[in-house]
């Protein structure tokens, strides 16, 4: 099929042609606890969802100091075009016929995706999640992608740290066409919903090649670092008076045993002397802070294993608005040592910016009974 592109008619050097797809409901099961939104749309909405993929998208394209040189290819509306005029970028090639949301499916992205290689593009950049990742590579391989971070968990290392970081890996790109190897990984939703980690390699994507996108999810074993920091959670710090938010992951799995008896390794429980809550949203995490009696709240976290993303995978129901109503120095991190010495840095991807300022420069982390490591923190 031959299209005609709209582009401006200028005799301008076109300099990097960008196809920019923007998946609509990607991360709308964060916040509310749902871990994804792979069959579970309906029920994200239900419990209050809101499109976040927009205002990543957003953040992504004024986070450029110049867009002149690039020409994007985009669906129309919801899919990607909507947010380019928003931005200011009237003259792009509209891929036309496509959906708004909520009706947007992964054959919509895959459409987008194969309609855009009619025109040649050096790089496909995406907003969305894992899922969205491997829907690409299905229908293309040829092409280096980068993932603008707007998922739940993303532990495929085609993503750029942030929004903001992707327009650094754009750029860099623009001027030196380099590309790297990066793993996307497939994860069973559903299994993943019921507290199980199944984790595959879908395949492989040439992403541009940048110290900004972040590595792939590695599995942690370093048992008894994590029973010795739950221990020395419970010996020095634990509090009954207190009110903590215990994050997902095997280091703080350990801690909730420890404290509540049970818990979730891949969601967010809430430790307090009145009630133990479980596999908790947002808006479950506010309510009890509003309405529980406690003395002190902290937030308990860990670092992932291979990325050192402290916040924005994974525990998106940890939001901006949760970290302020605790505090920054409330926020007790956790990994074993192994961990840590692999990924030399913390990353925080919020979508508060004035709160990322908050953050310290170097953050303390417990990996074992006594034993801590320092990691400076990337914003």
């Amino acid at each position: 099929m031959t299209m005609s592109p709209e582009v401006p008619e200028e005799d301008e050097e076109k300099g990097l042609i960008v196809a920019f797809i923007v998946n609509p409901i990607a991360g709308m099961g964060g916040r509310v606890g749902l871990k994804g939104t792979d069959n579970v749309l309906q029920e994200a909405i239900r419990r209050g969802a809101k499109p976040i993929a927009w205002k990543r998208a957003e953040e992504f394209l004024l986070s450029f100091s110049s867009l002149d040189g690039i020409q994007f290819i985009a669906p129309e509306g919801d899919m990607g075009g909507r947010i380019l005029e928003r931005v200011g970028i009237r003259k792009y090639v509209k891929l036309r016929g496509y959906p708004n949301y909520p009706n947007t499916t992964a054959e919509d992205t895959k459409r987008a995706v194969l309609e855009a290689l009619e025109y040649n593009p050096e790089v496909i950049v995406f907003v969305g999640g894992d899922g969205t990742a491997r829907d690409i590579i299905s229908v293309c391989k040829e092409k280096p992608i980068l993932g603008v971070p707007a998922g739940v968990k993303m532990y495929s290392s085609v993503f750029a740290l942030s929004p903001i970081h992707a327009a650094l890996v754009l750029e860099k790109f623009k001027g030196h066409r380099v590309t790297s190897e990066g793993v996307i990984l497939d994860i069973d939703e559903d299994a993943f919903r019921r507290d199980e980690l199944k984790l595959r390699v879908f395949g492989y994507a040439l992403t541009p090649s940048s110290e900004f996108i972040q590595g792939s999810k590695e599995i942690s074993h370093g048992e008894f670092d994590k029973e010795a920091i739950a221990e020395y959670f419970v010996d020095e710090i634990f509090n009954e008076e207190d009110l903590y938010v215990l994050g997902p992951g095997s280091t703080v799995y350990e801690i909730k045993r420890k404290i509540l008896g049970k818990g979730t390794l891949l969601g967010v429980d809430v430790y307090s002397k009145e009630r133990f809550m479980f596999d908790v949203g947002e808006k479950e995490i506010l309510e009890a802070l509003d309405n529980l009696r406690y003395k002190k709240a902290y937030i308990v976290v860990t670092i992932i294993g291979g990325q050192g993303i402290l916040f924005g995978r994974g525990n998106q129901q940890i939001s901006s608005e949760v970290i302020r109503r605790i505090g920054v120095e409330n926020i007790i991190v956790v990994a074993d040592s192994l961990k840590v010495k692999r990924v030399k840095k913390a990353y925080v991807d919020l979508d508060d910016r004035d709160l990322l300022k908050e953050f310290p420069e170097y953050l303390r982390i417990i990996t074992g009974y006594g034993r801590f490591s320092v990691l400076p923190v990337v914003r």
